[in-house]
């Protein structure tokens, strides 16, 4: 569900989630990364394989597991480091910059209720922003996100 998709060809290869958890001190964060690597196109549900992808059926390249746990570890400490020095603002722009699917008609199904409209952008607090086709401005936490 965007914007915790990851998209690769245009097709998901993986998925974020994060929840916050209080704590007594401080905020914590944990954080779940899953991402289809050296999976078949075969290996998918025939239901879901036109909208699933994995590293190796989008490039015919086997990734190796152990290198691609290290790079995703740095990658999220320098994520974490950004977020120390500058703040929430520097890491919701690197994520709008990532966006897929910006501008672009799209459709957000929620609780079986369809709202369909342009992809606009993030709230500061990480919430989907979509223009109706009214164009007025809706804002969403959570649904099942999917290009028209």
């Amino acid at each position: 569900k965007s914007p915790n998709d990851i998209l690769l060809d245009d097709r998901k290869a993986g998925g974020i989630l994060a929840e916050m958890l209080p704590a007594p001190a401080e905020t914590l964060a944990v954080l779940g990364i899953g991402i289809n690597f050296n999976l078949e196109e075969s290996d998918f549900l025939p239901e879901i394989r036109h909208r699933s992808t994995s590293v190796l059926a989008s490039t015919g390249k086997t990734v190796s597991l152990a290198c691609a746990a290290e790079s995703l570890a740095r990658e999220v400490a320098a994520s974490l480091a950004l977020l120390t020095r500058q703040g929430s603002a520097q890491l919701l722009s690197l994520a709008e910059e990532l966006l897929a699917w910006r501008e672009k008609q799209v459709s957000l199904t929620l609780d079986s209720a369809r709202h369909s409209g342009i992809l606009a952008g993030l709230t500061a607090r990480g919430g989907l922003v979509l223009r109706n086709l009214n164009g007025e401005l809706e804002i969403f936490s959570s649904g099942q996100l999917e290009r028209n």
